[in-house]
């Protein structure tokens, strides 16, 4: 089996169960594959979670391009990405992948942070840029900065120490959104969240 067939098959065995808790034999299973094969591709299973890591930050840039492509306008991008992109794994699962990342794989903890962090802020940017020049977003403030304090909010919750259940980090991630975009709206943007939420109330649960 190829590098990238086997980063690819094994990155939603991590997502699901966790980093530390996949062993390098249940991947050879899982995958139906020899542990000589793996090791083969990797040297160990630091550096396999080093490239999927970075498989995870590709599919994220992929599945961001797809959203701002279809998407009617950058609110419709907004609420899109934070359902389809940014929660597609469970927070609370995100969260105790991270801890153990974070716990026992100190070595590349720092940057596998560093690089969601700057693929969220990059997404924001262009986010922000798109709604400003389409006139649903006010145009009085710097987007790297409110991209940089949307990012620093939501990696807050990723990596806090704070006990919630699956719901209640829903619900904390539901206000803080809220509260982020009904911050920058225009009057535009004001009109067109009315227009969604007579239409359909559950798309406005951001």
């Amino acid at each position: 089996m190829r590098k990238d067939k086997i980063i690819e098959e094994v990155t939603p065995l991590f997502m699901r169960l966790g980093y530390r808790n996949l062993s390098m034999d249940q991947i050879a299973k899982e995958l139906k594959i020899s542990k000589k094969t793996l090791y083969e591709q990797f040297e160990n299973k630091l550096e396999l979670i080093q490239y999927v890591l970075g498989y995870r930050d590709l599919i994220v840039r992929e599945r961001a391009k797809r959203i701002f492509g279809t998407a009617e306008n950058a609110i419709d991008a907004y609420l899109q990405t934070r359902v389809n992109l940014l929660e597609i794994v469970p927070i609370t699962q995100q969260r105790q992948n991270i801890f153990q990342i974070k716990k026992y794989y100190k070595k590349i903890y720092s940057q596998s942070i560093k690089d969601l962090e700057n693929i969220i802020q990059t997404l924001m940017i262009e986010m922000l840029d798109r709604g400003i020049s389409e006139g649903y977003f006010i145009s009085d403030y710097d987007t790297h900065l409110m991209a940089e304090i949307y990012t620093a909010n939501y990696m807050e919750m990723l990596t806090s120490d704070k006990f919630m259940t699956e719901e209640e980090y829903k619900n904390y991630s539901s206000a803080k959104s809220h509260i982020f975009l009904h911050g920058i709206l225009t009057e535009k943007g004001r009109e067109y969240i009315a227009a969604l939420k007579s239409k359909d109330p559950s798309q406005l649960t951001v």
